[in-house]
């Protein structure tokens, strides 16, 4: 399976490319930017003072993603959402002007956790998209086809052959959690808001347990908005995550 097009996205990205050199260019220039959210990312760069690698990471990634037609190893996959998801969650610490090493291992671990959890809950559409970000070894290891995976679009059953699979990505979020967990405690509370999407991601785990690892299953499809924020406040509340 493909990934996007590479054509179109190539044009997208260099555009993004262009326009974040000029924000790091100027950072203390009100420059006539002819874009709302240019305008606000030009006022939050200067205000934050964020690191521009973070911005340069994110886009490397997404751009060998329009060109890369599959991840063959779980190590590449997580290093794609620690590119991704990871130097989101260091922005936002910036933002809300933490520099902590610490804060930065928390939001390594909990980045990578977030981001392959949001890419097993898309497998679903990623398929319709003649897409995976399943690691080749894990299919292999399991002697499946990821071909196959087209089947389960037509009948969710046919999903439960992919269990397997799911399950080591599912025990390597734990970890990733888990090693995040173990520090929290040293997290200043100005940064817990940044780390408020593994509630979520939590949620969409129990759920995934209760449907036996099988990501087409029709109750992770489910949207449940008022379970998640629940949780989100409960995490508020106990400051933990």
């Amino acid at each position: 399976m493909a990934h996007g097009k590479l054509a179109p996205g190539s044009i997208r990205m260099q555009w993004w490319r262009e326009m974040i050199h000029s924000l790091f260019k100027s950072p203390s220039q009100s420059l006539p930017y002819d874009s709302v959210l240019l305008e606000e990312l030009a006022k939050t760069i200067r205000k934050g003072q964020l690191t521009r690698l973070w911005f340069d990471r994110i886009l490397d990634a997404r751009e060998r993603d329009l060109e890369t037609a599959e991840y063959q190893t779980f190590e590449e996959l997580e290093l794609y959402t620690e590119h991704t998801t990871a130097s989101l969650l260091y922005l936002t610490l910036e933002i809300l002007g933490i520099r902590d090493e610490t804060a930065d291992r928390i939001a390594s671990h909990a980045g990578v956790a977030i981001g392959l959890s949001n890419l097993l809950r898309a497998v679903p559409f990623h398929v319709t998209q003649q897409q995976t970000y399943l690691p080749q070894e894990l299919f292999c290891k399991y002697n499946l086809d990821d071909d196959m995976l087209a089947q389960a679009l037509q009948n969710p059953q046919h999903g439960e052959m992919f269990a397997p699979i799911v399950e080591d990505i599912f025990i390597r979020i734990r970890e990733h959690l888990d090693a995040a967990r173990l520090v929290q405690s040293s997290l200043p509370a100005i940064a817990r808001p940044a780390f408020s999407a593994v509630a979520a991601t939590e949620f969409y785990l129990q759920q995934l347990q209760n449907a036996n690892y099988n990501v087409f299953d029709h109750t992770l499809l489910e949207f449940k908005p008022l379970s998640i924020h629940f949780r989100i406040m409960k995490a508020h509340f106990l400051r933990r995550f």
